[in-house]
């Protein structure tokens, strides 16, 4: 991560660039997991919430200083070195944790487990080719890159094809999008049928405790990028904010999860649910996209998308992170790592689908709509290409300023409709999830012969509804 930060600072080419950027979300989505997995491993089910989201707790900064770093960094000028910093930046504030991972390895070599955990490593001792083979196996590296392969395959020429028909007609677009389908067919035949330990575990996939969870993780996901993924050029060209006042408008949703969460955590501890709050999270998800449908670009929409990110903040704060512990709650503790990392696949799956379908939508939909209004084809090419620079010489109120905000909205209207249409499978997803009991230990006692934590108390709402019909037409028949 911090080599790709290095190296992107340097990089003088969008592709080089772009081959950079996969590199530093591979180890970024890396550290989050593992800081995700040393939180879980190190606290009970009960208080999980509380400890996942305290490293959440710097956004309650990050929004109001955001923005005026920004300004002060001008990136416009020092671009290069304003990612190169974080190249050491990074590393120098996660020196606390190595420090802390040092000290408690020094202190678990003493431990009688640690020295059991060596005599074992030891009786099973590998060359170093049988331990390559082994981990290759183990990581099931042909599941990740056929699915990996298979992924980019078919999203990317969403964004590339743009709004031209010949592209979608080009045998480059075709191939691509073919090769992806035939890969991920493969990829789900590997895994089913010749994965020694699946990616996917279908057998816990069965379950609508481990599968409702992560549909409401992908829906989740997708909905934030189809909202949030074009929303700072919105917030510049289509409703004259400040490059100030757009940053902290997009870190908002974080700043109030992170704030409102200390509070959410100790309710969770108190009630020992989530699945109520997941329910009610993703009723409010819909809300917020309804907002930002409603105030999309022109006069009077500052306050309806400050709303509508407070709420989105809300709808995250019952959401993301309460899908994680009940995943984590529906397994074992050897299962615990595996089920994160799977929640964290199909989240990032969710992530790239949406960036793709407004990628696309921008794309295919956005020149042509700036064509109509402008009908100026050099000023319609500035407006795509360059709408900072296009906002500078056409400034709030002009004709041509006017043009790019309908526009703007017309798009962000289809984007936004796609958004609401998804948060209907987000919400159905939520009711079917389990809910488990969050006890005070790091995982339940009993599970099945599959590694599933099936609480015998827990009764699907579908049921609930049920009996609750069931008593009330039997408390109209005794009254009669």
């Amino acid at each position: 991560m911090t080599h790709q930060l290095d190296h992107n600072s340097l990089c003088k080419h969008v592709s080089i660039y772009a081959a950079g950027a996969v590199f530093y979300n591979c180890g970024y989505v890396g550290v989050s997991l593992i800081l995700t997995l040393i939180l879980s491993d190190f606290s009970t089910l009960k208080w999980r919430i509380f400890y996942q989201y305290s490293s959440y707790w710097p956004y309650i900064i990050i929004p109001w200083v955001s923005g005026n770093i920004i300004t002060a960094a001008k990136p416009e000028k020092n671009w290069t070195w304003d990612i190169a910093m974080w190249a050491f930046i990074f590393p120098l504030s996660s020196l606390p944790l190595y420090c802390l991972i040092i000290y408690l390895k020094m202190k678990s070599v003493k431990t009688p487990e640690w020295k059991a955990l060596k005599e074992r490593a030891h009786s099973v001792k590998r060359g170093f080719f049988k331990n390559i083979i082994f981990l290759f196996w183990e990581l099931d590296v042909i599941g990740i890159v056929l699915i990996t392969v298979s992924t980019g395959c078919i999203l990317v020429p969403l964004t590339l094809a743009a709004g031209a028909s010949e592209k979608w007609r080009s045998s480059k677009i075709i191939d691509t999008l073919v090769s992806g389908g035939v890969l991920f067919l493969i990829s789900m035949f590997w895994e089913a049928s010749y994965a020694h330990n699946p990616l996917l575990p279908f057998k816990l996939l069965k379950d609508r405790g481990i599968w409702a969870p992560l549909g409401v993780a992908f829906f989740n996901y997708f909905t934030f990028y189809i909202a949030c993924d074009f929303l700072y050029p919105v917030l510049l060209v289509s409703m004259n904010e400040s490059s100030t006042s757009a940053a902290r408008i997009l870190n908002l949703p974080d700043f109030v999860a992170s704030t409102a969460s200390p509070f959410y955590s100790l309710l969770i501890a108190k009630s020992k649910r989530l699945k109520i709050s997941v329910i009610v999270g993703c009723a409010t998800w819909m809300l917020s996209m309804g907002l930002f449908y409603q105030f999309r670009g022109g006069y009077g929409s500052h306050g309806g998308v400050i709303s509508a990110s407070v709420i989105m903040g809300f709808s995250g704060l019952l959401c993301s992170n309460s899908v994680i512990v009940l995943l984590q709650a529906m397994t074992t503790h050897s299962r615990m790592a595996v089920m994160t990392g799977i929640h964290y696949t199909f989240s990032r799956i969710g992530a790239a689908v949406g960036a793709s379908v407004s990628g696309g939508v921008w794309t295919q939909t956005m020149p042509s709509r700036l064509y109509k209004l402008l009908g100026n084809d050099t000023l319609a090419a500035e407006a795509y290409e360059s709408p900072y620079s296009f906002i500078d010489s056409y400034p709030w109120g002009t004709v041509e300023r006017y043009a790019v905000v309908e526009a703007y909205k017309y798009v962000q209207r289809i984007m936004m409709i796609v958004g609401l249409i998804c948060t209907i499978p987000l919400f159905a997803f939520s009711l079917f999830m389990r809910d488990p009991e969050l006890i005070d230990k790091v995982t339940h006692e009993d599970f099945t012969e599959d590694g599933l934590a099936v609480p015998t108390d827990d009764v699907g709402i579908i049921s609930r509804l049920q009996a609750f019909f069931k008593n009330s037409r039997h408390d109209k028949k005794a009254a009669l």
